[in-house]
Parts: C-alpha cells; structure tokens; sequence
C-alpha cells in the first residue's frame, strides 16, 4: 500500500470513529473495529473495496472476511464517509 493510500485509509477510518462512536450504531462500530484491526491489510479505497472482502484473501481469515463484507453491504454512515474521502481524493487515474 502507498503512503498516499494508507492516508486516505487512515483519514476514512478517523472521520468513520468520528462519525460513529458515541452513536448507538453497533454493527456500525463492530465495521469499524475490525476495519481498524485490519487497516495495515486494506485494499485501495476504489470502486472494488467492498467487492474485495467477497472475492479476495483481506484478512488473514475468510470469516473476516466475510464479516466485513456483511457489514460493508448494511453500513449507512460508512458510505456517506468513504464518497466523502473519495471526493476529496480520488485514485482513478486520469486517462
């Protein structure tokens, strides 16, 4: 993983803690533990993330895998902040 993406990575999970922790939201902050957990092993904050943890070896588990992706598909508030994070810096590379 680049700087630049481990960055963005780590500005997406501050601005999700942010958003969530005093909420009572808790499949919301179950996402964002084990995101945080994993947040070294993360693919690239792209249009294939949440397809990843379906079809890639993430983690080091394909439970966790498949965790996350369950999470990913019913979180709300994580979605609003990674098109956030997106917006203010894109990876698609300009053709």
């Amino acid at each position: 993983m680049s700087p630049k993406e481990k960055s963005r990575i780590e500005r997406l999970l501050k601005l999700y803690d942010e958003a969530t922790k005093d909420k009572n939201i808790p499949a919301e902050r179950a996402l964002w533990h084990l995101l945080n957990r994993w947040k070294d092993k993360l693919p690239e904050l792209d249009e294939r993330f949440h397809k990843n943890f379906r079809q890639c070896d993430v983690t080091d588990d394909g439970s966790t895998d498949m965790a996350i992706w369950q999470l990913l598909y019913a979180a709300r508030i994580f979605w609003d902040i990674f098109e956030q994070v997106q917006d203010e810096n894109p990876t698609k590379k300009d053709k």
